[in-house]
């Protein structure tokens, strides 16, 4: 199957991750506020990326890069100039 559909009681299994790839995952969790559905979007997609690179394992590497792919929350309201109308 394809790591999209990957059941979350199976990532464990499907997604090895080093202790030095968890804790950056966790830090990351913690400061950018992010909820469980995200850190198993992160996980997987941090699985892809290890994929494409050949990897067993899902390195800090792959969490960073990963990481780097979400995007930033936008701001429920913003100052009419900000939009450049």
């Amino acid at each position: 199957w394809c790591n999209a559909m990957i059941p979350h009681a199976a990532m464990d299994v499907y997604c090895p991750m080093a202790e030095e790839s968890l804790e950056l995952l966790r830090q990351a969790m913690r400061v950018m506020q992010l909820s469980p559905r995200s850190y198993h979007r992160i996980v997987r997609l941090a699985r892809t990326i290890a994929d494409l690179d050949g990897s067993a394992d899902i390195t800090h590497l792959h969490v960073s890069e990963a990481l780097q792919y979400r995007r930033p929350i936008q701001p429920l309201h913003t100052h009419p100039s900000a939009s450049g109308v």
